[in-house]
């Protein structure tokens, strides 16, 4: 099970067994497991791996309907923002095996600043998918550090990083793996 920034969740608590209720602030990977991090609704901040919760339930409430090659709203804005030259960095060719790569950070002025360059990107993603509600909310999934990967299906992968440094880290190995792929194929 994978949750993403602003996923709405219902769980027991291991300890109390208690059902609690809120939303992913962050979540990423770590050497053993899925670390989330959740706001709850009664006005606190629980850390934990994901596999000691016991979640009931989890929503998407942007009306983002993921068919396809996107598993969120957040996934597909960011994919968007790549191919609008959004991005910090990219390489890569869709039939590599490190795929097409492009890495991105957000903070949060550029995503919630009116009259800027990511807003207006932003609004056409919007326009072009009226389902999906713009708010606060969403647009705070899109703050951090974001790796992001389109395969040669056409499928994309989003990967959040808690640092800048971490994120390079990755996007540099990836980088050299490419280049060895694309020298071969000279």
């Amino acid at each position: 099970m994978k949750l993403n920034k602003g996923t709405r969740v219902v769980w027991t608590d291991p300890d109390g067994g208690n059902t609690q209720a809120g939303t992913v602030s962050k979540a990423f990977d770590s050497e053993e497991s899925e670390v989330v991090f959740i706001l709850t609704d009664d006005g606190g901040e629980l850390e934990s791996l994901l596999e000691e919760l016991k979640v009931e339930t989890m929503t998407h409430d942007h009306g983002f309907i993921s068919l396809g090659k996107y598993s969120s709203a957040r996934d597909s804005i960011l994919h968007y923002l790549c191919l609008s030259e959004w991005s910090n960095d990219s390489f890569g060719d869709v039939e590599a095996p490190t795929g097409y790569v492009w890495r991105i950070s957000n903070d949060p002025a550029d995503v919630h600043t009116p009259n800027t360059e990511i807003t207006s990107v932003l609004s056409d993603w919007f326009v072009e998918n009226p389902e999906v509600k713009d708010s606060p909310e969403l647009r705070a999934e899109l703050v951090g550090h974001f790796l992001v990967v389109e395969d040669e299906q056409g499928f994309v992968s989003v990967h959040e990083y808690p640092t800048e440094t971490l994120l390079l880290q990755t996007f540099e190995s990836l980088e050299e793996i490419w280049a060895e792929w694309n020298a071969q194929d000279d």
